[in-house]
């Protein structure tokens, strides 16, 4: 049987997790990367009202706000 130390084995413990962690985070990163986002057939739009940010689509001429229901219309330009 293999003997080992409460400390060592503590350690050991705390380096797997943090090697894992790490590997996630790479991952996550790698991730959001390769696959950004593609807002081809819907736009981002800011209410002026509160602070919600949501995405309508192109066709669309007037749109409510989700949160507090204001509406905009698609005359200004939208970001």
């Amino acid at each position: 049987m293999i003997s080992l130390a409460a400390e060592s084995g503590f350690l050991i413990y705390v380096l797997f997790m943090l090697a894992g962690l790490g590997a996630l985070a790479v991952r996550d990163a790698w991730r959001a990367h390769a696959h950004g986002w593609q807002l081809s057939e819907e736009r981002v739009v800011h209410c002026e009202d509160c602070p919600c940010t949501y995405l309508v689509r192109r066709g669309v001429k007037v749109v409510r706000c989700p949160r507090c229901n204001a509406l905009h219309s698609r005359r200004r330009r939208w970001s």
